[in-house]
């Protein structure tokens, strides 16, 4: 049977997802226009949508563009062409310390020549429909740069339609094939889209987390988005600029536990229970320091999950690298003890209030879903204050005790036990033994 429903919607997903997706009107939603010269933007192009960086009135900001659907060649040669550029370039490495395994900058000269290649391959008319299945061939071959697997089998080179390919080019072919890969998964991904129409459905998740962050007094713990229309010589585009994340991300760092950190972090997961964000692990968030250098708080990034705000009523689920849930199988809260603070303005939250803040980002099954999902915390806060003692804490009284249960695996993996065994976490994550795909608890 679980057989079944899995491959009725692998057959059906992207209608699934329109459940959770409200269109954004970009012209009307803008708040801000920027404009900018080429020489301005930096990019960081190993994200699974390019990321343009610039300079904004002193601040280090980022971009991430919301691209208008449109036939398959056209939308790719676009994309082609600003891999071009990009590979020219080069891809910067803000808040990124771990090492990327393959070259990202190339020069003229080798960028016009992997140019005149991809020409040759794409005289065939067929070229561009064959790229449309490039990810069931990678996956073939498990082709995956981070793994150190570089290099496309000719058969399957074959098979997508690319000529042989010299030696000199190898490199730079998986630069190109991881680039392209995340723009062809974001073309499949948005075949809903009509053509013509832009792709905002990550955008709209952005958007929509901050503004519930904002609401709940947490926007500290997430990275401020506007959407923008970003004009650089001359050419516009839409999408979302985000404040640049401050701290180190948390894989890459090594503080030591703290209270208030552990208390910055189970907030965070409040605000994900109730998004239905799956993805903040210890890659997606940065950790914060006080002016003594300890960490201190949180500031979550990649903040456009496909799931978050699914309609999905309960606010339990497993989420990346078998992350424990919120909320366990009695409906109480799976863990130790929770911000008194926090949690008093969760359980007084004025819902028509909550209504007119994020009807603008999410539709009526989304709102509605996120209603549900605040009772349900509401109900499982009330149920848990009454079966555990101590169990809602003052900010000023957290203290080390507060994490050990959590520490010594109690409560499962929980954030703070995922941030203390981050290589184990990454491991898995590797292996692919717990995808990002949430796995609801009933």
């Amino acid at each position: 049977m679980f057989r079944i429903l899995k491959k009725i919607f692998s057959k059906y997903k992207n209608k699934f997802f329109l459940l959770g997706y409200k269109k954004l009107d970009v012209e009307k939603d803008v708040e801000l226009t920027i404009k900018k010269s080429k020489n301005e933007i930096s990019f960081f192009s190993l994200s699974s949508n390019t990321i343009k960086m610039f300079d904004y009135y002193g601040k280090l900001v980022f971009f991430r563009e919301c691209r208008k659907h449109e036939p398959l060649k056209l939308y790719l040669q676009k994309k082609i062409e600003e891999f071009y550029f990009v590979a020219e370039q080069g891809s910067e490495k803000v808040n990124f310390l771990q090492d990327i395994p393959i070259k990202t900058k190339y020069s003229h000269e080798k960028v016009n020549f992997f140019r005149e290649y991809i020409e040759r391959c794409s005289v065939d008319n067929a070229f561009f429909e064959n790229l449309r299945r490039l990810n069931f061939f990678l996956k073939e071959c498990k082709f995956n740069i981070w793994n150190g697997n570089k290099v496309v089998p000719p058969k399957i080179l074959n098979s997508l339609g690319f000529l042989e390919l010299p030696e000199e080019m190898i490199e730079i072919f998986a630069y190109f094939i991881t680039f392209i890969k995340s723009a062809i998964e974001n073309y499949n991904f948005h075949s809903f889209v009509k053509y013509g129409q832009y792709e905002t459905f990550a955008a709209s998740r952005s958007l929509a987390t901050y503004q519930l962050a904002k609401f709940l007094g947490l926007e500290r713990l997430v990275t401020p988005a506007k959407f923008v229309k970003l004009i650089v010589d001359g050419n516009s585009s839409f999408g979302v600029l985000c404040s640049r994340a401050p701290g180190v991300r948390a894989f890459d760092s090594d503080y030591e536990i703290t209270p208030s950190f552990h208390r910055e972090l189970t907030n965070l997961k409040l605000l994900d229970a109730l998004c239905l964000q799956p993805d903040h692990w210890v890659n997606n968030y940065n950790v914060t320091v006080d002016e003594n250098g300890k960490a201190e708080s949180v500031c979550a990034f990649d903040n456009d999950n496909n799931w978050t705000f699914m309609p999905f009523h309960r606010p339990s689920f497993y989420s990346q690298c078998c992350g424990a849930p919120l909320l366990d199988k009695k409906g109480l809260i799976n863990l130790p003890h929770l911000d008194k603070d926090v949690v008093e303005r969760i359980l007084n939250v004025n819902y028509e209030n909550l209504r007119n803040t994020m009807s603008r980002y999410l539709n009526f099954f989304q709102l509605k879903a996120l209603l549900y999902r605040f009772r349900f915390l509401q109900t499982a806060i009330k149920k848990s204050i009454k079966v555990r003692s101590n169990f809602l804490i003052d900010a000023k009284y957290w203290s080390l005790d507060c994490a050990k249960q959590e520490l010594e695996g109690v409560f499962g993996k929980t954030s703070i036990w995922q941030y203390l065994n981050k290589k184990q976490t990454e491991e898995e994550n590797r292996l692919g033994k717990c995808g990002n795909v949430i796995k609801l608890v009933w």
